[in-house]
């Protein structure tokens, strides 16, 4: 044999060696991510042992004793599991330590048929359903946790955790811890059926302590707080002075029911839902009614912010706030050091308080910065009429500025819609584009009124193979959605369409009356992984809105306003879903509100007892008119043709932008104009006009929406306006003037 010959044999046999030795790690590793299930039940009649194994349901663990054990020792692993068995009962603490990986986490989960097996312990502060520490890539799911004064205790003492799951979960009756010492409360600030929390390192901007967090499906009730991101409420990182905001990042709140969070009757200071010290964060297809339902001196709140940054509350309800005789009761609270927080299309109602309070109380050197309120729609909020601070969105205080945008809201406040306090004002904001809708009877919100028969208050839910022959989806009163049997079904708050190719699934709701409806919306996906999915809205199989796709990842969504749409009783206004052939894309957030806005001041002209009076409206220049036929029929002998409105219109300019006129225009002018003065400039002149568009002799009534916001000085109080019509003489007909 050559010596290359011998060369190239030692190589290939090292080679085949390599190869086989690393076939083997694989498969070692591959066997270790497998881990070990370890079963746990101690309902009578069964051959529980903690002697045992335990890793055989047939020869279980009987208490929590052996798991805390090997949680004080080695802990668990990757693919490890602690499955408790369903029905079963304990009043013992579940201690959990361990490391899982990306691909094989530690799972705690339940086991068999029946109830979800239960954690109930003895009611004292000192109690703990399950406590974890330092968790990275945990799995907890199916438990019910009760009578404690912390739920699932969450506690991290290092940097770099990630990924934590908490599903499926029942927690109730956890309270007690007000305040107090956060070193013996376990830096506890607030009971809470899920609490996250701990004394982690010296850390910067740039350091976290957990990410990747995903809660789900958790229904929590008679807690002081169901959900809390806690760290004794507040943590600035030490090493660079900064808020803090990232020492929790990516986290997803998902279909929560947190409801009568009241402390079981026996707490002072409740809450809903707490967010400190977290980053990137989405709350979505979530429900939070009656929450914050007990007294404390320093105020109540649905919904607590704090040291967060780039938060949105998106696609959600958090309703009835009640009167406890608290300051505040708000639905959601921006208490100090906020940025990029957004409150997105929303149900915010009946609320004892303001739905929003944007507060400014903490110093000069508090931040409140790029706040979007946006899309929302506010119900009866200050039902409790607590002056000064009342309205839909109340700014209290003047120790900082808090800045950001109110915009495309929709809402019906006996109090008003924006409102100040203690020295607050709205001078940081951007207001726009935001409705009154003329009843509570007027607004159509989809997850408020979706129920398992079709028709109620006009929605239906349907399914359609190519958007145009649609059916009827039949309800599952197991799951609580309607369903097809392609696997396209809608919930409450989503739409999931099947893997086929033009077929769609749509929330309907059919017009009650004639008129003009506004619709706000957003749609995104619920989850950020899946496909891509197309979104469209149609009036009678038309599309109005759309297609627009809908990316995977994306966790802002696509905005589906429409701000004025002409509708006729019958006329069907569909919310369809598609995705391409043989993709499942899984679930969108998809709740639209419509409704029939109110006109901050209309005139119709339909005055038949006095013609002549033509709705207040002064015929001022090179102007002779009447009604007639439901319409103000006018004729200009010039080329300066003008007229008045009544004097007073006191307009809020921060909530009427626009003006609707329905007109017909037989001269040869192609333009028009509204002028208009203020109650702090009253001088007519050109700087405060706007020029709209117009067909020129025209045979047809046609709708033109003139946005006077468009001029800066569309400010303050608006008085009264100046509609010039054309810039020649003949005919020009005004069927109605609507502001809105």
């Amino acid at each position: 044999m050559s010596k290359k010959a011998l060369v190239a044999g030692i190589v290939l046999a090292l080679l085949q060696g390599f190869l086989i030795l690393q076939g083997v790690m694989s498969l070692s590793a591959d066997a270790a991510d497998e881990g070990t299930a370890y079963f746990v039940d101690n309902r009578a009649g069964g051959a529980c042992s903690n002697d045992a194994p335990g890793t055989s349901p047939s020869r279980p663990w009987c208490d929590f004793m052996p798991v805390n054990t090997r949680s004080a020792g080695t802990g668990f692993g990757p693919g490890d599991k602690v499955l408790l068995a369903r029905g079963a009962t304990w009043n013992q603490q579940l201690s959990l330590r361990g490391t899982g990986s990306a691909g094989a986490p530690v799972v705690v989960d339940a086991y068999g048929d029946g109830p979800r097996p239960s954690i109930i312990r003895n009611g004292d502060v000192k109690d703990r359903g399950v406590r974890l520490d330092n968790p990275s890539h945990w799995r907890i799911s199916n438990l019910e946790v009760g009578n404690a004064g912390v739920g699932i205790l969450v506690f991290v003492t290092k940097l770099g955790r990630e990924n934590l799951t908490l599903s499926d979960l029942y927690l109730h009756d956890i309270t007690g811890i007000r305040g107090g010492d956060c070193a013996v409360n376990d830096r506890v600030h607030i009971s809470a059926g899920i609490e996250i929390t701990g004394t982690p390192p010296p850390f910067g901007a740039s350091d976290y302590a957990l990410r990747k967090v995903r809660i789900t499906n958790v229904e929590g009730t008679r807690n002081d707080s169901s959900v809390s991101f806690d760290w004794c409420n507040g943590l600035t990182a030490p090493l660079d002075g900064t808020s803090g905001d990232g020492l929790v990042r990516d986290v997803e709140l998902n279909r929560l029911n947190l409801h009568d969070d009241n402390g079981a009757g026996r707490s002072s200071g409740c809450e809903g839902l707490r967010l400190v010290n977290v980053r990137d964060t989405v709350v979505l297809n979530s429900v939070l009614t009656r929450e914050a339902a007990c007294h404390t001196p320093t105020g109540t709140a649905a919904v607590f912010l704090g040291r967060v940054r780039n938060i949105s509350i998106v696609n959600s309800m958090i309703t009835a706030v009640p009167d406890t005789g608290s300051p505040d009761q708000v639905a959601v609270n921006f208490e100090t050091k906020l940025e990029n927080v957004r409150v997105r299309n929303n149900l915010l109602a009946d609320n004892a308080g303001p739905a929003v309070a944007l507060h400014a109380i903490w110093g000069p050197s508090d931040f409140s910065t790029n706040t979007e309120v946006s899309g929302n729609y506010f119900v009866n909020n200050a039902t409790s009429r607590r002056a000064p601070c009342v309205g839909a969105i109340s700014r209290g205080n003047n120790q900082s500025k808090p800045t950001g945008a109110i915009r495309d809201n929709v809402y019906v406040e006996p109090t008003g819609f924006l409102n100040t306090c203690h020295g607050g004002d709205f001078t940081g904001f951007a207001v726009a584009n935001n409705a009154t809708l003329a009843s509570p009877g007027s607004g159509f919100h989809a997850a408020q009124q979706f129920r398992g028969d079709q028709s109620a208050n006009g929605w239906t839910y349907q399914y359609g193979d190519n958007g145009s022959a649609w059916s009827n989806l039949t309800f599952d009163q197991g799951t609580g959605a309607w369903r097809h049997p392609s696997g396209a079904s809608v919930t409450r708050f989503e739409q999931q369409p099947a893997a086929c190719g033009d077929c769609r699934v749509a929330r309907a709701w059919t017009a009650q009356e004639p008129g003009t409806v506004t619709v706000r919306g957003r749609a995104l996906k619920s989850a950020p992984d899946g496909k891509d999915v197309t979104a469209r809205i149609a009036v009678n199989g038309a599309t109005v809105w759309g297609p627009s796709r809908i990316a995977s990842g994306d966790r802002q969504g696509n905005v589906t306003d429409i701000h004025r749409l002409p509708v006729a009783k019958g006329d069907v206004i569909r919310f369809e879903v598609s995705t391409d052939a043989g993709v499942n894309p899984g679930p969108v957030s998809w709740v639209p509100t419509i409704g029939y806005p109110a006109n901050a001041r209309s005139w119709e002209f339909n005055d038949t007892v006095d013609p002549g009076r033509m709705d207040g409206w002064a015929l001022t220049s090179q102007l002779t008119g009447t009604m007639t036929d439901g319409s103000l029929k006018l004729r200009s002998s010039g080329n300066d043709p003008f007229m008045h409105s009544p004097d007073s219109l006191n307009l809020d300019a921060r909530t009427v932008r626009h003006i609707e006129i329905r007109a017909r225009n037989g001269t040869a002018s192609a333009a028009g104009e509204f002028f208009f003065v203020t109650s702090s400039d009253p001088v007519w002149n050109g700087a405060k006009r706007v020029t709209w568009q117009t067909k020129k002799v025209d045979g047809d009534y046609t709708i033109y929406t003139v946005d006077m916001g468009q001029n800066p000085a569309w400010t303050g109080t608006i008085r009264r306006l100046r509609l010039d019509p054309s810039i020649n003489a003949g005919p020009f007909d005004i069927d109605y003037i609507r502001l809105y």
